[in-house]
């Protein structure tokens, strides 16, 4: 449809594409023409995979939901003939009950606002203009949108080095005199307003140019004669309004004048030009000032402006006349609420909140409350607080004793009015020069901002003498209040600079003749502030005074004097009077001190000094997701390099206080990183202290771990992965340190999705996907680290492979299926979108995956023990994934109970391997099964047992795998002398201590 509405039958037709012409069940990632272009390709490779037909497609068996295909060739042609036989194009751009045209219309321009116009993405929307300069007549039946959009573009300049679209823009202006014949004639019709909407909707639009040319077409739209107008100006106009009175004489007025307000009311929050803000509210005020139905929206309207644009507002008040003009408009509402009040703003868009003002009834006809919106209210509180010298206007002498009456029970000051004036107001109207105002400002101030008028410049005599007044009786009834508000206005660091600085503010004050009458109130005021100026060093000033400097000196007179051993008692009494809140300012002080104590005092207080670092990062952690290097620099120092102090580390980490819960999840978060930084230093020590004091740790663990930039074990980890060789040394350490291996797991993911298919194709990821099966459960932990290593099977098997690479290929398809038995929520995700599904599925329909039928446990049947156990071995994969619960248990109990021989140890011990290869987690009964046939009293069968030593010393524990190198090195067999000989020699040793 899109290409015979355009005429043009290429794909795709016309850019920006429609989304509707995209796969409904994932935003689009890629263009049209690409989606377009890799599904060919990815029928072309199943098309030779299966030898069929390349020439055939399989568009029509696709779902309708999926991405727009290319019609082929010979369709095309078809369609084309039949839109020039039977004017299919001509018909599908005549509809209306169906708009398709504007249907296009609308995507071609990205912005959907109704301030958006084509002029401002003319090149997305060429192809109307060639359908206009090809076939005239489409002027006729094109919609007024439409045609306003093409008078709006005609107006764009037209120069460009394309010399067909010069030409299409000189044709465009030719029909100019017949867009605007066509549009005047909508005038006429009293309810057809969708002509100088369009243009008004436009006069709001962020983009300058577009306003400018609105109001330029609005000119010409609105003139009585237009037949003299053959062409458009070159240059842009400036802006203006002398349309105005124009579209006020049409008859389809009445209909617009809340559409020109809020135009106008967004141009106001727009412009830049002061000129043309002046000329704005000029015409608002000369076409709607004398409408009193108009009064309350043109209100507000202009308190929007003064309040979301007051910097820009105070510019313009500076004009007498606009002053003037605003303060009229807003004592013309308030009367029009009085005369004829209106309580619900459904008249007004965008009034939510409104404010009752009580009135008093003699005054105001009766009537006791008036209800006004509360931009109206904002914006008169911003024109009353505006220091104009000299205010000539009666309308702000009744707007003063509307919202400030004399009666304090009145007005904005009701005890139950919900209205509040900021700060700052109170303070500008302060300094207003009006007597009304400034006492009633003074009435509501808070403490701060009386202070905040004291310490200002260019206050007059009679607001300085009512605020010291209301000052100098706060001094009496709250002086220590009076104080802090001073010390927290004046931004000093103590009460005495404080102070200093209010006496030199009032001293500049006092000085000046034009103060006489402030001095007897000033003169108090310097006495109390003197007064205050320094407090006794008396206990209650001592408690009050920062302890950082005590603290400080106090550790600098203990080293001069030479008194170090004391270092420790002090530390320890101090910090015990303390909560680690009360030591965070000045933690860093007490911090830094912990690199001269001596290590013997460090014990008595460590556990105090881990809580306050973790509670002073965690004050930054919101912001810098990181711990201090020099922190993290002193826990390894006193963790590692002092003896015995890394289970206390551990247990001071994990041993929370009783916080807040958001402020328990941060240092829940800071702990984590210091614990993992610590690991990522030396790995199997910190490893083995943790299992003790915190048993699950990396079971719990929400962030991966990032090795030093000189880790050794970092570089062995790499190289394991990515070799043939030292599965074992691999497979140690992957079920020692899970968070270890998948931190470099996701690292070799990361660096094949940059590399080239020639070079995934012939990397060996037999040990990658080895170390995948063994640290599963750590991967589902993390999401991201999930995800990366999905995109890497299919990026692998998005290949072709040759016959040498399928059975690596197989296994990335069987680990991918193990990883969805084992967790299938988590890997569902991944599997449910269109792009995944089809890799897989494209590129090896012909691998089905074997659902495994029902299997009962393993029992002996067999003749003899180890006939069994020799079918066990042949036939292990149909135990596949619940081997330890079909096989171990038979294993275990024939291991205790049965007549064991040499021959059925090694059976069973290949079992037991196997068992274990298949699920890890039965890695505990299994190797105690191994350590009871290597603590055998029979002689033969600890040898037989003794020769699988390194395939079980992999699945075993630390304490199991401490247990079993003591028991060899107590036998004195010639088989236990050169197992450990061979251990010790082996990569699993040299693993083992990295």
């Amino acid at each position: 449809m899109q290409m015979v509405i355009t005429g043009r039958f290429k794909f795709p037709p016309v850019e920006p594409e429609d989304l509707k012409l995209f796969d409904t069940h994932s935003p689009p990632s890629m263009t049209l023409s690409q989606a377009n272009q890799l599904v060919v390709e990815r029928e072309r490779a199943l098309f030779e995979a299966h030898k069929l037909p390349v020439d055939q497609s399989l568009m029509v068996v696709q779902p309708l939901q999926c991405s727009a295909r290319a019609p082929p060739v010979d369709v095309l042609r078809k369609v084309d003939a039949l839109d020039k036989s039977l004017r299919l194009g001509l018909r599908l751009r005549k509809s209306r009950s169906t708009d398709f045209l504007m249907d296009m219309v609308d995507v071609a321009v990205s912005d959907k606002s109704s301030q958006s116009s084509w002029s401002e993405r003319p090149e997305r929307i060429s192809w109307i203009v060639e359908i206009v300069c090809a076939e005239l007549e489409t002027l006729t039946y094109l919609p007024r949108r439409c045609l306003c959009e093409l008078l709006l573009l005609a107006c764009v300049d037209g120069g460009s080095d394309d010399k067909s679209k010069g030409a299409m823009h000189a044709m465009l202006l030719q029909q100019v005199p017949s867009i605007l014949s066509r549009l005047k004639e909508c005038n006429d019709d009293d309810d057809n307003v969708e002509v100088m909407t369009f243009f008004l909707n436009r006069l709001a639009s962020p983009n300058v140019a577009t306003r400018q040319l609105s109001a330029y077409l609005l000119d010409l739209l609105t003139r009585q004669d237009t037949s003299s107008i053959t062409t458009l100006s070159k240059a842009v106009p400036c802006l203006s309004f002398d349309w105005l009175p124009g579209l006020v004489s049409l008859p389809c007025f009445p209909a617009l004048h809340e559409r020109v307000i809020a135009s106008l009311e967004a141009l106001l929050k727009l412009e830049s030009s002061v000129d043309a803000l002046k000329l704005c509210l000029g015409a608002l005020y000369d076409i709607f000032g004398n409408q009193a139905h108009l009064h309350l929206p043109l209100a507000v309207a202009l308190g929007n402006f003064l309040v979301q644009r007051a910097s820009v507002a105070r510019l313009l008040l500076t004009d007498t006349a606009v002053f003037g003009r605003m303060v009229d408009t807003f004592w013309a509402a308030v009367e029009r609420q009085v005369h004829q009040p209106t309580s619900q703003p459904h008249d007004l868009k965008g009034a939510e909140a409104w404010v009752t003002v009580a009135v008093a009834p003699e005054v105001h006809r009766g009537v006791s409350a008036v209800d006004l919106p509360a931009s109206i209210v904002s914006g008169a509180i911003e024109l009353l607080s505006f220091p104009t010298q000299q205010v000539a206007v009666s309308s702000f002498d009744h707007l003063v004793a509307f919202f400030f009456p004399p009666e304090s029970t009145l007005g904005l000051w009701h005890p139950r009015q919900t209205y509040v004036c900021s700060s700052d107001h109170l303070f500008r109207l302060a300094c207003v020069a009006n007597t009304q105002l400034l006492s009633a400002a003074i009435q509501k101030m808070t403490l701060e901002v009386l202070w905040r008028v004291v310490l200002s410049y260019g206050r007059a005599p009679a607001c300085l003498l009512a605020v010291l007044t209301a000052l100098q009786a706060a001094t009496v009834s709250r002086p220590d209040k009076c104080v802090d508000a001073l010390t927290r206005e004046s931004g000093a660091g103590d009460a005495a600079h404080a102070c200093d600085e209010a006496l030199v503010h009032l001293n500049m004050y006092l000085h000046q003749e034009s103060f006489a009458e402030v001095r007897h109130a000033g003169d108090a005021m310097i006495t109390w502030l003197k007064d205050h100026h320094e407090q006794p060093l008396g206990i209650p000033a001592l408690a009050k005074a920062r302890p950082v400097g005590f603290v400080q000196v106090f550790l600098h007179e203990i080293m001069a004097l030479g008194c170090q051993d004391s270092t420790g008692v002090f530390l320890q009494s101090f910090l015990s009077q303390h909560t680690t809140d009360s030591l965070l300012p000045f933690a860093s002080t007490v911090l830094d001190a912990m690199w001269t104590v001596m290590p013997w005092h460090v014990h008595g207080v460590w556990q105090r000094i881990v809580r306050l670092i973790v509670a002073e990062q965690a004050q930054h952690w919101p912001q810098t997701q990181q711990v201090d290097r020099t922190r993290l620099n002193l826990i390894y120092h006193v963790a590692f390099d002092i003896q015995n102090n890394m289970a206390s580390t551990i247990t001071a980490l994990y041993n929370f206080e009783q916080v807040s819960p958001d402020l328990a999840a941060v240092e829940r978060q800071v702990v984590e990183f210091i614990v993992m930084d610590l690991y990522a230093s030396r790995p199997h020590s910190f490893a083995l202290a943790m299992d003790v004091c915190a048993p699950g740790w990396q079971l719990h663990a929400s962030r991966l771990v990032h090795f030093n930039s000189s880790s050794r074990l970092e570089s062995k980890i790499d190289r394991w992965l990515t070799s043939k060789d030292h599965a074992d040394a691999l497979r140690l350490v992957a079920l020692r340190h899970p968070l270890l291996v998948t931190s470099r797991i996701v690292h070799v993911a990361l660096s094949l999705e940059g590399r080239s298919a020639l070079f995934v194709s012939k990397a060996p990821l037999d040990n990658w996907l080895m170390a995948i099966d063994l640290v599963a459960e750590s991967v589902f932990r993390h999401p991201h680290t999930l995800k990366h290593l999905v995109q890497c099977f299919l990026l692998y098997l998005e290949h072709h492979h040759d016959e040498s690479k399928a059975i690596t290929a197989l296994r990335v398809v069987h680990t991918v299926d193990r990883m969805i038995r084992k967790d299938s929520c988590a890997m569902l995700p991944f599997f449910t979108q269109h792009a995944y599904r089809i890799r897989c599925v494209s590129h090896f329909l012909d691998h089905h995956t074997i659902k495994s039928t029902e299997i009962t446990s393993w029992t002996t049947t067999s003749p003899t023990f180890e006939d069994q156990l020799e079918e066990l071995k042949t036939t292990f994969t149909l135990y596949a994934g619940s081997a330890k619960h079909l096989v171990l248990p038979t294993l275990t109990r024939y291991i205790s109970q049965g007549e064991m021989t040499k021959k059925t140890t090694v059976l069973i011990c290949q079992c037991l391997l196997l068992v274990l290869q298949s699920d890890r987690t039965s890695a505990g009964d299994a190797t105690k099964a191994y350590v009871a046939c290597l603590t055998s009293p029979k002689v033969g069968i600890r040898e037989a047992a003794t020769f699988f030593l390194p395939d079980f010393l992999v699945y075993c524990s630390p304490s199991q795998h401490y247990t079993i190198l003591a028991h060899l090195f107590l036998e004195d067999s010639d088989v236990a002398k050169s197992s450990l000989s061979q251990y010790f020699k082996s990569d699993l040793f040299k693993a083992d201590r990295s």
